[in-house]
């Protein structure tokens, strides 16, 4: 989404030197994730880690019919919500940032009802995502990252992704592995960068899911959704 600014580089032709401008890289049509780290995490952890714990429990699977995943979630479950004022209180003011940062102008920005998913070994978060919202947040409020993975994004072009890993295999070996800008040259990408406390937005039509918990530490996170008026 940004570009870099434009610097210039001396060039010597047939031994007469003079100077260029190199380049500027624009990307386009391109999804993306915005990533802030919230102080206030342990704060939400004294609030919420407990109860959450107390109800995994009691259901270790606990998930909406519909959904082809394992995982205990209180999405949709009246009773385990979490108190949208609050958390709303503590993330606002870092979807101010984000909004400034992206420069989409004067809007407001709707907080939908917030819950959490918390996997256990083996467990996961199937292929989907959150249309018809604008935007949809993960907030890793118990994460190591050094046993977790960071949520998976799915290429929203994958007859090119898919085209490339048959047609163009020389090119993919040159892409750096992890580079955020060359992601568009895979059907899927990880975030590397992601730590606990870290909070990650991108836009809600962008597909997602959550591969296997190898580790026998849970991993749990908060997440919701934005609609902009």
């Amino acid at each position: 989404m940004a570009s870099n600014p434009t610097t210039t580089r001396t060039t010597d032709y047939h031994s007469t030197s003079f100077t260029i401008p190199m380049g500027t890289l624009t990307y386009l049509f391109a999804p993306f994730y915005w990533k802030t780290h919230i102080a206030e995490t342990p704060e939400i952890l004294n609030l919420y880690l407990a109860k959450i714990n107390e109800n995994v429990q009691k259901f270790p699977t606990l998930k909406p019919q519909d959904w082809d995943c394992d995982v205990h979630t209180n999405f949709n479950a009246p009773k385990m919500q979490l108190d949208p004022a609050v958390l709303g209180a503590i993330y606002r003011k870092y979807l101010q940032d984000f909004w400034v940062e992206g420069k989409f102008g004067l809007a407001n920005m709707h907080i939908q009802q917030p819950w959490y998913n918390s996997y256990a070994q083996n467990q996961f978060q199937e292929f989907h995502g959150h249309l018809p919202n604008d935007f949809s947040a993960v907030h890793y409020i118990v994460f190591d990252e050094t046993e977790h993975q960071a949520t998976t994004f799915i290429n929203p072009n994958p007859t090119l992704s898919q085209a490339l890993q048959v047609y163009r295999a020389p090119l993919l070996t040159k892409c750096l592995p992890g580079a955020p800008e060359h992601s568009c040259y895979q059907t899927s990408f990880t975030p590397q960068d992601v730590r606990q406390g870290d909070l990650v937005i991108f836009p809600s039509y962008l597909n997602h899911y959550v591969k296997p918990n190898m580790s026998t530490k849970k991993r749990v996170t908060i997440s919701f959704n934005l609609q902009i008026s």
